[in-house]
């Protein structure tokens, strides 16, 4: 046999299901029971009731206040902008009227100062004149014309007192002048700082998040389109929320929810999702049906849609592998009852092991009860498989080994499986798991994790540094010069001298005692509506797979794509210019790290314009695992299905 037609028989043989077909047996009862059930995993940190509250905030903001405030800010920008360019042509003014006052007093003062010499010559030449003159007969000539010198000089140093005093008024009144204008220069200066600051703070109310923290994600909206409840039809559906989640506003468990979030393990990891969607399951089976037939008949047939998220999707592609191991037929006789001795991890009694009365699948499935091995169902079609960028990363970040958790897909476990995978997601410890090689279809959407699952509030606003420049002591104006001929040179300024644009801003972040590094920022304002792209996407592959969902509607803000990228949804490969980069696709989740804010300076392939990593291929960018397709079934602790049937 072949490595395909091994594996199919091993599919066939574990859950009764051949390949892409459809296995009905004929029921006991009168009433024919074909049932439905649709499964839907959230991503890591969703909760459907959180995030609904967070994204009726966000619905209730942009539909009443957004525009309102956002006209009243720009208003405000603008009336600030126009005062401080009016303060800052005030202060050019006054510098020019100072200095032009300064240069005039001094000119005066050296006017003044060639007078008072002036004035000291003809004194020490009146002097010399009045000691010759000691000499002379007082009844002579030569008396006579030193007399009339000494008048001449007398007058031309009175003269010149005169012209020293005018000149020193003149000089003092022009240095008053250039005080006054100093004077309005420091006023001017506080003014410009003022205006500075509340222009900064408009903007940044300008450039904020929308109040929501989370929205619903792609996952929640295919749930809500899907049919509901309907125990008469024997129509189900079922949510499970993120794991590192709760189902009340607050636990009290902080490591649980933390290691859940952190790792996928643990009190609210993703054993404890696998085993809530197993025990729903037996519950419809052995509880929900017979009340329904009225007697305990096997369901005709059993068709299953699966959806996920993230990890929810690393679940999802774990839990198909939990139905391929069987599901149990409750309407028939259990083959074999009692205790057994079963390893729990994490028991530290008898030895690592106690007695619990537990069934468990693939090794990390458990529900509470007598271990009691039923026949399979043999008419169990999983129908559609729907999942968002698949990230396992359980215990260790960035590992393919994801220790009892089974995200291999074999061939034909599925009538259809699509995978949407982030293109632009930065992977180093989040790396995504493939379903190639295998029979499903996978491709790869621009953007972060949550831009194709969807999560982000309406309006995410993060501040991007764009560059550095470390400077020590009163050298803030330099570094400040440094950066702006920077930004010259990238485009960002026409001018050195211009004000910044809209949304940039400089930020003082101290270093140590005596250096800081001055950073140029910028907002980034995200709109997370590009996510609607990845779900009439995944909407359109299911309705292909013949899954009844609703249609979308494309009047609701959401289900509603953005006129400017809604061509993504036919051409998912097509290049996204740099506009819409900026517009909707978010910075990604590693990139976002507050210790990494300031510390990580955009390098390589980046556009000035976004501040944003753009290249499709860097290593971290597109790693991800491959789909192991004969990977091996970890059973720890029970029998293997394909022996013993279905453990319940």
């Amino acid at each position: 046999m072949s490595k395909d037609e091994i594996l199919n028989q091993a599919t066939e043989d574990a859950s009764g299901v051949k390949p892409g077909k459809t296995n009905a047996v004929t029921g006991c009862c009168d009433q024919k029971i074909d049932l439905q059930i649709g499964l839907f995993f959230d991503g890591t940190g969703n909760n459907k009731d959180v995030d609904e509250k967070e994204t009726d905030k966000d619905q209730t903001w942009a539909k009443e206040r957004q525009t309102v405030e956002e006209n009243q800010t720009k208003a405000e920008i603008e009336a600030k902008r126009k005062e401080l360019a009016e303060a800052e042509q005030a202060k050019i003014k006054a510098e020019q009227k100072a200095l032009k006052a300064r240069q005039e007093a001094l000119v005066l003062r050296g006017q003044a100062e060639r007078t008072k010499a002036e004035i000291f010559a003809l004194t020490e030449q009146s002097e010399r004149t009045i000691y010759t003159m000691r000499t002379m007969n007082v009844e002579s000539k030569e008396f006579q014309a030193a007399s009339e010198e000494i008048k001449r000089l007398e007058r031309q140093r009175q003269e010149a007192w005169d012209r020293w005093r005018q000149l020193s008024e003149q000089a003092s009144k022009k240095e008053e002048e250039a005080k006054a204008a100093e004077a309005e220069i420091e006023q001017a200066n506080k003014k410009i700082i003022r205006l500075k600051s509340e222009l900064k703070n408009a903007e940044a109310r300008l450039y904020r998040s929308s109040p929501g923290t989370s929205n619903i994600t792609n996952v929640v909206k295919l749930l809500d389109l899907y049919p509901e409840v309907d125990k008469k039809k024997f129509k189900y559906r079922h949510y499970l929320r993120g794991v590192g989640t709760f189902s009340g506003s607050e636990s009290g468990f902080f490591i649980d929810e933390k290691t859940g979030q952190g790792l996928g393990v643990g009190g609210e990891g993703g054993d404890e999702r696998i085993n809530e969607a197993s025990k729903y399951i037996k519950d419809i089976l052995s509880i929900e049906l017979p009340k329904s037939s009225g007697k305990p008949c096997p369901p005709d047939s059993v068709t299953i849609d699966i959806f996920g998220f993230s990890r929810g999707a690393a679940l999802a592609r774990h839990f198909v592998n939990v139905i391929l191991d069987g599901l149990p037929d409750y309407s028939k006789d259990t083959r074999e009852r009692g205790h057994r001795l079963v390893k729990i991890p994490g028991q530290k009694e008898g030895n690592n092991y106690k007695e619990y009365t537990e069934a468990k699948i693939l090794g990390s499935m458990r529900v509470e009860g007598l271990d009691q091995v039923y026949e399979k169902l043999p008419n169990v079609t999983i129908r559609f498989v729907g999942i968002f960028d698949t990230v396992g990363s359980f215990y260790l970040g960035g590992n393919s080994d994801e220790g009892d958790f089974q995200l291999s897909l074999p061939t034909g476990c599925a009538k259809k499986i699509f995978h949407i995978v982030a293109k632009h997601e930065r992977r180093k410890n989040f790396r995504y798991t493939s379903i190639k090689p295998g029979d499903g279809e996978e491709i790869f959407l621009s953007g972060a994790h949550s831009d194709i699952g969807g999560g982000y509030q309406l309006y995410e606003v993060k501040k991007l540094l764009m560059d550095k420049e470390r400077y020590y002591g009163l050298s803030y104006t330099n570094a400040e010069s440094t950066l702006r001929y920077k930004a010259l040179q990238r485009g960002i300024l026409k001018n050195p001298i211009d004000p910044l644009p809209s949304g940039w801003f400089f930020e003082n972040i101290p270093i140590s005692k005596n250096a800081d590094d001055l950073c140029l920022m910028r907002y980034k304002r995200t709109d997370n509506r590009y996510s609607h792209v990845a779900l009439h996407i995944m909407h359109k592959k299911a309705l292909a797979a013949a899954v009844p969902l609703k249609d979308l509607d494309d009047t609701s803000p959401l289900h509603q794509v953005p006129a400017d990228v809604s061509s993504f949804i036919d051409t998912p490969d097509a290049p996204m210019s740099l506009e819409l980069w900026e517009k909707y696709i978010h910075v990604s989740a590693v990139d976002n790290d507050p210790e990494l804010l300031y510390a990580k300076m955009p390098r390589g392939r980046l556009d000035s314009d976004i501040g944003m990593w753009l290249d499709d291929h860097h290593p971290s960018c597109r790693g991800g695992f491959e789909n192991k397709e004969n990977g091996e079934l970890k059973r720890e602790g029970t029998t293997k299905i394909k022996e013993y049937g279905s453990v319940y």
